[in-house]
């Protein structure tokens, strides 16, 4: 990381305005050269030429130089004070906010004006972005979940601070994971929360009546505002349509939102609004996910027709949705065309598409698997790209795409049938490369947060190092000729879901399940 050139200024007394002036600069700093990311995005699925030296050198020089943590980010202490929270709502606003833009604040907000008007956002952003102090983090989060069984669930509060909250929470959901199996729970409160507000719905104010209530009301309750929707409410809507469509894509968890007339409603008028720079992002994300939700609905994995009669037509059904994809690509705006962590995105639903071509044997079952195996190798090119002290700037549902990618990677590395050889897979992407990769990146991140026990990165360092050793067992079976003779055609299916053991596949829907299985809470600093 750049550091800013010092100035000469004349001694003075150093005060905590001053203390604070700096750290605003740094993170501007950090900011400016975070929007300069390398990436290499020339991969194009419809060309099955592979560039496989350059990748693997890649993941043979994952750093440069030893990982040491920014000094200007900010400094949590145990009970922060004014100015250090002002610090961590930048890094909030200034680093994470821009990936996952659905809950937008302008840069002048200040932490006496949030405590004022959106108490509860105000501290689950400071939770989040407290890095540096897993235990000051989890007492932070024991105050939280107190606040909403107190509001939510007591005593019925229902505000858009509230639902901005929630969105909060489970959109860094991997960076409080110790909060176990409550996500669901508080993805469940998250849709009362819209319903109760009428947010799933145009307010319509027709002679003085809100028409987005309707019919009669054996109970007289506070409906929704009649003023027409805000932009913030539209965005914590499309927050929480699209937190749900991610775990139910690619954790195979829960039912999502539908994608409804509204919802394209509520992002073409961010769209066209452009209030913050953050709203192309949220649009590109959103776009990008409803593509995802078409293909979880037109080629549901666990109902496919497996009948010969249904090969063509699924075929097609791919290539008019991958067309739909090269078209969501060409249009994304200029300044994020070199993005990671929508690139990310983008190539993780290309995969989810084409990974279809290991349930059924496809006419062009060859190509699709070449354009899958080129989808995961892009995915994890962005992933890479990414330096390893910018993680925290990685969502909940950017990790859940790119484990699951490492899930489809493996099955591409030991799927066997007439027209795929594994072992060109495993040339391409070696997973043991990848795994090694990222297993050393989580490794130098608790390093730099003191190198403690017990947290979310060695929790992710024993998952991984497990499938690790998991897969190579596989691998020297694969290549010692012991293994399965290929099943036919029409009964080629690759269960996902790991239900046979432990396997890389769990990386699809257990993986954070089991990292967060029997967390009660972290061990509090004494």
């Amino acid at each position: 990381m750049q550091t800013a050139i010092p100035r000469i200024h004349k001694p003075k007394k150093v005060t905590r305005v001053s203390q604070l002036e700096e750290k605003v600069d740094g993170l501007v700093s950090l900011l400016k050269s975070s929007q300069q990311l390398p990436i290499n995005d020339s991969l194009d699925t419809s060309n099955h030429q592979y560039q496989q030296p350059a990748f693997h050198q890649s993941l043979s020089h994952h750093s440069s130089a030893p990982y040491s943590p920014p000094t200007n980010i900010t400094t949590p202490v145990s009970d922060p004070s004014f100015y250090d929270q002002e610090s961590i709502l930048k890094l909030f606003q200034l680093n994470m906010a821009p990936q996952f833009p659905f809950v937008a604040l302008p840069l002048n907000s200040t932490v006496a004006t949030l405590s004022q008007t959106k108490p509860f956002l105000l501290k689950t952003i400071i939770m989040i972005a407290t890095l540096d102090d897993p235990h000051r983090q989890a007492k932070l989060l024991d105050g939280i979940m107190e606040a909403i069984s107190q509001q939510i669930i007591i005593r019925s509060e229902k505000s858009l601070d509230l639902l901005q909250g929630l969105i909060i929470l489970l959109g860094w959901f991997q960076l409080h994971a110790h909060i176990a199996r409550r996500h669901t729970t508080l993805l469940q409160l998250g849709t009362a929360l819209i319903f109760d507000l009428g947010l799933n719905k145009e307010v319509v104010p027709i002679n003085g009546y809100d028409q987005s209530v309707k019919g009669l009301r054996l109970f007289p309750m506070e409906g929704p505002n009649s003023t027409p929707r805000t932009l913030e409410e539209r965005r914590a809507f499309l927050g929480h349509v699209y937190l749900t469509s991610v775990m139910s894509v690619f954790l195979s968890y829960m039912n999502s939102h539908p994608y409804t007339n509204y919802t394209e409603h509520c992002i073409q008028i961010i769209e066209e609004s452009g209030e913050y720079p953050t709203d192309q992002m949220l649009v590109q994300l959103m776009k990008a996910q409803h593509i995802a939700e078409d293909i979880s609905e037109a080629l549901p994995r666990d109902n496919l027709d497996f009948s010969p009669a249904s090969f063509g037509p699924i075929s097609l059904c791919i290539k008019t949705l991958q067309k739909k994809l090269n078209t969501f690509k060409r249009n994304i705006p200029p300044l994020l065309q070199q993005n990671p962590f929508l690139l990310i995105q983008y190539h993780s639903v290309l995969t989810f598409l084409t990974e279809t071509a290991l349930f059924i044997p496809l006419p062009s079952r060859s190509a699709t698997l070449h354009a899958c195996l080129t989808a995961t190798q892009a995915t994890l090119s962005s992933l890479f790209s990414v330096p390893v002290y910018e993680y925290h700037k990685l969502s909940y549902g950017s990790w859940l795409q790119i484990f699951h990618t490492l899930g489809t990677l493996s099955n591409l590395s030991s799927f066997e049938s007439d027209d795929w050889d594994p072992s060109h897979a495993r040339r391409v992407v070696d997973l043991s490369l990848v795994l090694d990769n990222i297993i050393i990146r989580f490794g130098e991140l608790n390093a730099a947060k003191g190198g403690k026990e017990n947290t979310i990165y060695t929790k992710v360092v024993e998952r991984l190092t497990e499938y690790k050793e998991s897969f190579g067992r596989k691998r020297i079976e694969l290549l010692s000729g012991i293994t399965q003779a290929p099943l036919n055609n029409s009964d080629t299916h690759i269960d996902l879901t790991g239900s046979g053991g432990a396997s890389i596949n769990e990386l699809d829907d257990a993986f954070f399940e089991e990292i967060m299985a029997n967390w009660d809470t972290i061990p509090f600093q004494q």
